[in-house]
């Protein structure tokens, strides 16, 4: 029956939009609800090109149940496309004599209302009745209460748009932020209460073709143009990054679909062209440099390029091994922007029954909803053209109306001022980079990850806008400002949001052009439940409605020409395909090849033939790796999946996190327990002396000492301070310069169980005198050459070079001492940048740990080479000299003037092979990875 193809019993299995459904299928859903006794669905196509599943329904004696409750009940067990669009109830079936039901006996559900909570207020004035007819027509509503939602009824900004051009025919005018703010008849009635019904007069803002452009100019164009105007200042940018990256396919989009439906080229061609005749512009080309201002201009008569060519004589691999050729030529043939048009259509015949269509377009002329009408109105002309009947070619809403409304919206004071109030001491949120996984560095220009939400989960998202009263794009919209505050670290988050601007004109919801702004959408993630957090963003949304086309790039330039945001989130509802319902033409797949210029954009695209949702991301691959990405798809249907499951629920506790995720935030990174080293650090060394002793453990220019020659040296440097009175808790200064010397006196005062105090012989006498004074050490190691510089009330001295005679008489065998893990072992003292220098006292216990971590996170072992680089009374020299010497590693003394990276320390590293060093990040800087070819890592000090 045309468009309704019956493929066995009428109550059985039906063919709707190409989908099969088993109506039994349906019929069994509906009876397992416990008040429904019976039921039968039938396929009505009660006006031509209306088809629609209809659920009747006997509910069984003394129970309830509402229509809503019907449908919410079925949503869970049914693909969208099964649910049907009118359930009627009845007290009970019609019957023929026979007993069977009585089909032509069904009442048309036209009388039905959808089901919506409200109960049904019928209009009580003649504004109110206007405004119920002008819904039901443009929604498809039988009829239309005066209190129900617009959002619940299924409106959108598109369909707004025809709401707003039908209602000033007859002399109702509000603006699209009145639509959005009051949402019912009833509310939109009050406000227009003093409004005069008469003339259906609406007030005129079109504008007469050359309006927007200078007499000068209009005499310069050339003949065959019948209009110009000034660019729009989105079209202005998208042909500034096409130029700036020409060698790329940015804003040059290429769309491939596979259609079922006859073939006729010719015919195709011919609707192609009416098109062209239709719509202006698709007649446009751009001049930025002959006039006063850059213009596009509108051609009188332009072809659009049609071709086409027969595979059906390949197999099928073949052929989609010629329609990927054909798609990347049409991605790398770029259009010269001053000669119009600026598409192209190529097609491929693959069987009698389908064709591939390949169409090339300059994102300047068009954007995401004028492509799907486009291609609607070129299949409907090609339907008529099948048919023998040729359609009439009308006029279009120029292009040339939206940039009288972008001019408009320059002009105001108070747009401006919005703007600025909006965005005072906003930030950026930004996606942190994570690292890139090793691989190809070949990478593509762009790429799109996309996740399906299923029908159900749609369904049930829309239940959630339902319960918040508002659109299913707020919802969506409170999700992508969840997920990006979350990953951005902000509750005030600062997005962008993707507006329609089309002029409130009859049939500007069919033109065709560029009607686009992405706008910064900033919003306070505040506390409450995922409701509260819709119905906000619903309402900055509104607050934004009435400063939509106040351009981006406007925006930028008053607050400075920086970027205001990262991430733009852009909604897709292309409702205008179901106007092509029909098995004669269908299409089977789309395939888009296009990319803009963020490195990350969130897109949102609603289904109409199947209820799904596409969640695509965007991204610029050398920017963002595909595990990041994978992991931020995974956070918005989780975070859709946690809304839409308990929408009362407090967002503000809920994390986005995979289990996975959080097993490794929450558990794997914590388990950063290791056993402890059983033994004190100077054990430590003692014992690595005793197995390594033979190797290099010190070297200063022509000096070095063994393991076992440093431990016996120690040895008996700590059997002299204990002789001397030294245990545990004694102080025991060392005024040393870089040396063998200092590393051995370091490791003594710790063999005798005292605390050693580092004096850099470079610090200020005062300094000195202080930490002196304060520490008040019981002895004082140094060398006669310099003595002479201590103040004269410093502690009992051992002079290591004059002395060490005496202290060579002692036992070169490890000394046995009472220090344990909490007693001190050595004081740094502070800077005293901010007052008087503080000494800090650090036990015995933290140091092994310290030098077993360094060694494996540096790779420390028996073969590395450390630039002992720090002063020695900088705490990094404690990490350099045990993460050294408790690993048999060598500890390579830098001279005492190296203070930067210069001549004498590049041949400092390269004479003596050194493979770890660690440096303040002003002296990283400096360094040039060249002159140290053996070095294998830099630590930041």
């Amino acid at each position: 029956d045309g468009d309704i193809e019956y493929l066995g019993r009428i109550d059985h299995q039906v063919k709707i939009r190409g989908f099969r459904i088993e109506l039994g299928e349906i019929e069994a859903a509906l009876a397992s609800h416990p008040a429904v006794r019976e039921v039968l669905v039938l396929a009505r196509e009660d006006q031509p090109g209306e088809k629609r599943l209809v659920a009747y329904v006997v509910l069984a004696p003394d129970v309830t149940a509402t229509v809503s409750e019907l449908r919410a009940f079925v949503q869970p067990r049914l693909p969208a496309y099964m649910i049907p669009a009118a359930f009627v109830l009845l007290n009970s079936l019609p019957l023929t004599t026979n007993g069977k039901v009585d089909r032509r006996a069904l009442p048309q559900p036209v009388a039905e209302r959808p089901d919506l909570a409200r109960p049904f207020l019928p209009p009580r004035t003649r504004a109110e009745e206007l405004l119920a007819d002008i819904w039901s027509r443009v929604l498809g509503v039988a009829r239309v209460g005066i209190e129900d939602n617009y959002f619940e009824l299924g409106g959108d900004s598109i369909r707004s748009l025809q709401i707003l051009a039908q209602a000033a025919q007859v002399g109702l005018n509000f603006s699209l932020a009145d639509l959005f703010n009051r949402q019912t008849i009833g509310s939109l009635a009050e406000q227009m209460a003093r409004i005069e019904l008469g003339e259906a007069v609406a007030a005129s803002l079109e504008t007469a073709a050359f309006q927007l452009i200078s007499p000068a100019d209009r005499a310069a164009l050339p003949a065959g143009v019948a209009d110009a105007y000034p660019l729009s200042k989105l079209q202005a940018g998208m042909l500034f990054h096409s130029e700036l990256a020409a060698d790329t396919a940015v804003y040059h989009n290429v769309t491939s679909w596979h259609i079922e439906a006859p073939f006729d080229g010719s015919l195709l061609a011919a609707a192609v062209q009416q098109l062209a005749a239709r719509h202006p512009v698709l007649r446009t080309s751009f001049d930025q440099t002959t006039y006063s201002q850059p213009l596009q201009l509108v051609w009188a008569n332009r072809p659009i390029p049609v071709t086409w060519h027969d595979v059906r004589d390949r197999n099928p691999v073949e052929q989609t091994a010629e329609i990927d050729r054909q798609v990347q030529q049409a991605v790398a043939s770029k259009f010269n922007w001053t000669e119009p048009p600026l598409l192209r259509f190529h097609f491929l015949q693959r069987s009698e029954t389908t064709f591939q269509m390949i169409m090339t377009e300059h994102h300047a002329i068009l954007d995401g909803w004028s492509v799907a009408s486009l291609v609607t109105e070129l299949f409907q002309t090609y339907r008529a053209l099948l048919a023998g009947q040729p359609t009439a070619a009308e006029a279009s809403v120029p292009y040339r109306e939206f940039i009288a409304a972008e001019h408009a919206s320059l002009a105001s004071d108070s747009a401006r001022a919005f703007w600025r109030e909006l965005l005072d001491e906003s930030s950026i949120s930004t996606v942190p980079r994570l690292p890139l996984p090793k691989g190809d560095e070949d990478v593509p220009e762009t790429a799109v990850h996309q996740t399906i939400l299923s029908a159900d989960q749609v369904a049930r998202l829309n239940q959630v806008a339902q319960l918040a009263g508002v659109p299913l794009k707020s919802v969506l919209l409170a999700a992508h400002l969840k997920v990006l505050g979350y990953v951005s670290g902000r509750q005030d988050v600062l997005a962008g949001l993707v507006m329609n601007g089309r002029p409130e004109q009859t049939g500007s919801e069919r033109a065709l052009g560029l009607f686009l702004n992405t706008v910064p959408f900033r919003q306070k993630l505040e506390s409450g439940s995922w409701l509260d957090l819709i119905r906000q963003t619903f309402a900055t949304e509104k607050t934004v409605l009435p400063y939509r086309r106040f351009p981006l790039a406007e925006i930028q330039q008053m607050l400075g020409g920086q970027p205001l945001f990262e991430v733009p989130f852009n909604f897709l509802h292309f409702h205008v395909f179901d106007e092509l319902d029909g098995d004669d033409i269908r299409i089977l797949d789309e395939q888009f090849f296009g990319h803009a210029s963020f490195a990350l954009a969130v897109e949102a695209e609603l289904n109409p033939a199947n209820g799904t949702l596409a969640l695509k991301l965007e991204h610029d691959p050398a920017q963002f790796g595909a595990p990041q990405i994978e992991a931020l798809a995974g956070y918005f249907t989780r975070t859709l999946a946690a809304l839409a499951a308990a929408p009362d629920a407090p967002h503000q506790t809920f994390s986005p996190l995979s289990q996975a995720e959080l097993q490794q935030l929450l558990v794997d990174w914590n388990a950063t327990a290791v056993p402890v080293p059983d033994r004190l650090v100077h054990e430590w060394v003692a014992q690595v002396a005793e197995t390594m002793g033979g190797r290099t453990a010190v070297l200063y220019q022509n000096q070095y000492l063994t393991y076992a020659e440093l431990n016996a040296k120690a040895n008996q440097l700590a059997h002299t301070l204990l002789a001397n009175g030294v245990g545990p808790e004694s102080v025991v200064a060392i005024y040393l310069n870089r040396s063998p010397e200092m590393v051995t006196a370091a490791l003594a005062v710790l063999k005798a169980g005292g605390v050693y105090l580092p004096l850099d012989p470079t610090y200020p006498d005062d300094r000195l005198a202080f930490m002196l004074a304060d520490a008040r050490p019981q002895l004082l190691l140094t060398h006669s050459t310099l003595q002479d510089n201590l103040p004269s009330a410093a502690a009992n001295r051992l002079c290591l070079d004059t002395e060490w005679d005496q202290v060579a008489r002692h036992s070169n065998q490890n000394p046995p001492t009472a220090v344990t893990a909490d007693n001190a072992a050595y004081i740094i003292y502070t800077s005293g940048s901010t007052g008087q220098p503080k000494g800090v006292v650090v036990t015995h216990r933290g140091v092994p740990n310290l030098a077993q971590y360094l060694q494996r996170q540096f790779v420390v072992g028996p073969n590395s080479r450390v630039l002992q680089f720090a002063a020695f009374g900088f705490d990094a020299s404690v990490a350099e000299i045990f993460m050294t010497l408790t690993a048999g590693a060598a500890l390579v003394l830098a001279d005492a003037d190296d203070v930067l990276p210069g001549p004498e320390l590049v041949a400092l590293v390269q004479t003596h092979g050194v493979t770890v060093m660690t440096l303040p990040p002003s002296a990283l800087a400096l360094l040039d990875p060249a002159d140290f070819p053996s070095l294998q890592t830099v630590v930041a000090a």
